[in-house]
């Protein structure tokens, strides 16, 4: 059990310096003003500035479209292209007599 919190340590650490902690701070910096924490608590005036424009909605609706239409595409061509090919016979008892029992 020491050894494993001890050879994970390391990597705990980077990950919170590197990944978590400006995470956190990027979150807890968008409630204040451009001047940061010495400037004004604008709250979620920024959150609210940011999706009630045309840009950034449209950029999302454009994102919901690649993510839903693209793997679809790639898969319907993908089986498409696997039902067209058939491996021949001595291909196939090829892979069978390589499988473990």
């Amino acid at each position: 059990m020491l050894t494993t919190a001890i050879f994970l340590a390391p990597a705990m650490i980077m990950l919170g310096i590197w990944m978590v902690y400006p995470a956190v701070y990027t979150i807890i910096r968008s409630f204040f003003g451009q001047t940061g924490f010495l400037g004004t608590w604008v709250g979620i005036d920024n959150y609210k500035h940011l999706f009630t424009t045309s840009t950034l909605t449209t950029a999302i609706k454009n994102n919901a479209i690649w993510v839903a239409v693209v793997p679809a595409l790639v898969t319907a061509s993908a089986s498409a292209g696997a039902s067209h090919s058939r491996p021949s016979s001595s291909c196939r008892w090829r892979y069978l007599r390589s499988r473990p029992a």
